[in-house]
């Protein structure tokens, strides 16, 4: 499969990955990573892994967004509580959705619906969310790279 197809299939299938949460988005990466050879390859894989996978996650953003309204009058509270503490710390929610983007901790799809649920910025969790997904699917694709390089 030439460049452009596995690019386009890449950026499918993290979709899929990112609202599907047993399809998994790290694998696809180390797979089509595997079948490109150039680097250039390899980063265009995962930036087409990172784009697909924000595209999936604005989808559970903005399932997150609707979910207060369907709770108790408790739960609604609660949002609301959260929602106006990370208001007021609008770095420590940046730090969150980053650090769960980049590793996997917390869970960027539980990350991505509470988001939404608690009024964070979606530029923002767009934009920081894109850079995370992108570290993380760059280091894995250039992984089997890596380890082939090992054993010659």
């Amino acid at each position: 499969m030439e460049l452009a197809g596995l690019i386009a299939s890449c950026f499918l299938l993290c979709i899929v990955g990112a609202v599907i949460p047993w399809v998994n988005s790290e694998a696809i990466v180390l797979s089509f990573a595997a079948l490109t050879k150039d680097r250039t390859g390899l980063v265009l894989i995962a930036a087409a892994a990172a784009v697909g996978q924000m595209v999936g996650k604005s989808a559970m953003y903005l399932a997150g967004r609707g979910a207060p309204k369907l709770g108790s009058p408790r739960m609604v509270a609660r949002v609301e509580r959260w929602r106006s503490r990370l208001a007021s710390r609008r770095a420590l929610a940046w730090l969150i959705t980053f650090a769960s983007a980049s590793t996997g901790l917390p869970p960027f799809y539980i990350v991505s619906v509470l988001a939404g649920t608690f009024g964070v910025g979606f530029a923002g969790f767009v934009v920081v969310g894109t850079v995370g997904r992108f570290a993380r699917f760059v280091a894995l694709a250039f992984t089997p790279g890596l380890v082939s390089s090992w054993w010659r």
